[in-house]
This record gives structure tokens, C-alpha cells and sequence, in this order.
């Protein structure tokens, strides 16, 4: 009778396990936060399509001045594109917070509402605090919107720790989990161990569906001298002529590495991945498109910076150098590149060096760049005298 107890328990403790977690590649979609749809936008949403299942996009913002933006959406084309979509509107961090009344009238008088979107995603930093005044506010704003909004809303990994959690999943349909931030510049925008941390908060805390968000893109950060971020500068470029800062970017092979540990043992209440941001070709502080296909497909990445030396058509003796990207992600151009001839010169970041063993080298004064995937980089020259 005993063994009998024990292996009852036995198989009982496997059917929970099982019935819990699961493994395989996530649900992904992908958020399009450009408020200018130029044609590298819509180029990027079509290359992508057949990888994900949905799209979110920005579809109202109350930026810092108050003002309110709603962004050109070409609609009808991107409904064509044949994926669930999903609204997004943004408060800006930097405002009071809004109350319920200025959510609705944010939502309903966007273009997009007005063509029949009622999936609908808040994004509001709301202090940990006062969830309690998010509750009821996230109530409120159920009674005044019809019965068929499917309504999401961005968590901040600090909420887990809040005794209004539970209570605050229970007044919508989705979360939407967000684990990047610059809490600590040195940790950069994402930390794997972190990250796992609070997926596993989230999914003990609540039985209520989520998602996960995860970075593509960077940042400038600079700080104060008692260690307080004293600004970012993102895709808005908000603090131009900001000379002095941190670059923080996000690392494929760490993104490819959390996904390879999380997709062997997933939640089950966790529905998909959300990316932010979708990489367009102007977005100089974002993945390139070429990258982000790879990571998504969960392709082995490789880097591979090839130098070349091209001799000049009229000069034999005279060389230019490129850098070139022929690897599947992303990279940095090297720290330093060894040169075969002792005249020359290097372009920004480079400039020439020479080393204890008296050989010849390009060096970078900063820290280099990233390379897109099959992007040349014109680097230097050299000009050798025995030729």
C-alpha cells in the first residue's frame, strides 16, 4: 500500500510538471514604433510577415509637451499584411499621470479605433507605489469602453513586488512583461539572469496569459556624478548634441542564448515573445533587419569582419581599406588592424599607431561601431613604397 502511495504521488508530481512548462519556439510579434511610416517601415514589416504572428504599433502618444500625436498609419496595407494587430498608447513618463477620461479620449480618438482596432495595449510607467490608483483605473476605463476590447497592458518587472499585482491582472485580458530597462548601465539594456528571474515571478505570481518584451535596439546614456542617469537618448535623438555618453546595445548571441535556456522549459500561461523595436534602415541605435530575421528564425549567428585591400587603379602603391561585414549578425568593426606598409592613415574612429615591435597598425579611438550584415566600411588607407 505504501509503494502504491508513493508511486501515485510519483506520477501525480510528473503530470504537474509536464502540465506546466512546455518547450519549442514562442509565439512572436513585434512592435512598430515609428511615428513617420517611411517606405524602410513598410519594406521591413513585409520582410518580416511570415515570421510573426501579430503586430503592435503606436497608435497614439502623449509626448512630453502634452501634445498629442497620432501617427500616420497606412491601415489598409498594413491589415493586408493578414496578422492580428494591436493599438498601442503611450503616456509619456515625464507627464502626471493621466486619469481616466484622458486614456479614453487618447484611445477613441484615434484614427485607428475609428476604423474598428479594439485590440488595445497601455503603455504607462505607472509607479509601483500607486498600483493600487492603476486598479481603479484600469476599472473605470472597462465600463467606459465596449465589451469586446481585448485590453493589454505593459508590466514593469518592480510590480511583481506590489500586493496590488494580483489585483491589477485581474482587470485585463494580457500583460505584456518588460524585461529590458537601464536600471544599471554597467548590466547594459538586458540581463538573461534577471530576465528568467521575473518570468518565473510572473508566472508563480499570476495563472493570467503574458508576454515577454525583448530589445533589439540602444541607447546613449550619461550619468551624473552620483551615479543618476542624467539622460537617454533613443531613436528620437531627444538629447542631440549630447557628445559625452554610453552606448548600450543589445547583444544577439546574449538574446539567442536566454531564448535558448527559456525555450526548453516555457510556462504555460506565457504566450509569445513581443520585440521592440521592428529595425528599419534609419535606425542607427537598432539591429539591422538581416540580424533581426536571423535571431527570430533562431539561425547559429556567426561574426566575420574581412578586411580589404584595394589598390588604387592609378597608383599601385596606394591602398584603400574596407572593412566588411560577411558574417549573419552585426558587429564591431576591430579594435585595432594591422597595416602591411608603414605610411598611412586611419578615418574615424582610426588613426594610425605603431606598436613596441615597431609595426605599423590602425587603432580605434573609441569604441568601434557595429557593422550591418553585408555593410563596407571605408577604414583607411596605406601606401606602400616597394611596390
Amino acid at each position: 500500500m505504501r509503494l502504491a502511495k508513493i508511486f501515485t504521488c510519483l506520477l501525480l508530481f510528473c503530470c504537474l510538471s509536464k502540465s506546466t512548462h512546455r518547450s519549442g519556439i514562442l509565439p512572436q510579434e513585434a512592435y512598430i514604433w515609428q511615428k513617420l511610416w517611411v517606405p524602410s517601415v513598410q519594406n521591413a514589416i513585409q520582410q518580416s510577415n511570415f515570421l510573426l504572428k501579430g503586430w503592435r504599433f503606436l497608435a497614439g502618444e502623449r509626448e512630453p509637451d502634452g501634445r498629442i500625436i497620432y501617427p500616420s498609419i497606412p491601415f489598409d496595407d498594413l491589415q493586408s499584411m493578414g496578422k492580428m494587430l494591436t493599438a498601442v498608447y503611450r503616456f509619456d513618463r515625464i507627464q502626471p499621470l493621466p486619469n481616466v477620461q484622458e486614456i479614453r479620449e487618447l484611445v477613441t480618438r484615434s484614427p485607428v479605433y475609428q476604423k474598428g482596432i479594439r485590440n488595445i495595449e497601455l503603455d504607462l510607467d505607472w509607479p509601483t507605489q500607486k498600483l493600487a490608483a492603476y486598479v481603479y483605473l484600469l476599472k473605470q476605463l472597462r465600463s467606459c469602453l465596449p465589451q469586446e476590447t481585448y485590453l493589454t497592458i505593459t508590466v514593469l518587472p518592480d510590480w511583481l513586488r506590489s500586493t496590488e499585482f494580483p489585483n491589477l491582472t485581474q482587470k485585463v485580458d494580457d500583460l505584456i512583461l518588460q524585461v529590458h530597462a537601464v536600471d544599471d548601465p554597467r548590466e547594459g539594456l538586458f540581463n538573461d539572469h534577471k530576465a528568467l528571474h521575473y518570468i518565473d515571478r510572473m508566472s508563480r505570481i499570476s495563472r493570467k496569459p503574458f508576454y515577454i518584451a525583448l530589445p533589439t535596439y540602444g541607447l546613449k546614456v550619461g550619468m551624473e556624478r552620483n551615479g543618476r542617469l542624467n539622460f537617454v537618448e533613443g531613436e528620437n535623438n531627444l538629447w542631440l548634441g549630447k557628445t559625452v555618453g554610453q552606448e548600450l546595445f543589445t547583444d544577439p548571441y546574449q538574446i539567442t542564448k536566454f531564448l535558448n535556456h527559456l525555450e526548453t522549459d516555457i510556462p504555460m500561461n506565457l504566450k509569445g515573445l513581443v520585440w521592440f523595436r521592428l529595425p528599419i534602415a534609419e535606425d542607427r541605435r537598432n539591429w539591422s533587419i538581416s540580424t533581426w530575421l536571423t535571431v527570430l528564425q533562431r539561425r547559429k549567428l556567426y561574426t566575420q569582419i574581412k578586411i580589404e585591400n584595394r589598390v588604387d587603379p592609378q597608383d599601385t602603391g596606394l591602398f584603400d581599406l574596407f572593412a566588411v561585414n560577411q558574417g549573419n549578425i552585426d558587429a564591431r568593426l576591430p579594435l585595432k588592424v594591422e597595416l602591411k606598409c608603414a605610411i598611412g592613415d586611419g578615418f574615424p574612429p582610426y588613426q594610425l599607431s605603431i606598436g613596441n615591435n615597431g609595426h605599423y597598425f590602425l587603432e580605434s579611438i573609441k569604441n568601434p561601431p557595429f557593422l550591418p550584415v553585408g555593410a563596407k566600411r571605408r577604414i583607411g588607407w596605406m601606401r606602400c613604397l616597394s611596390q
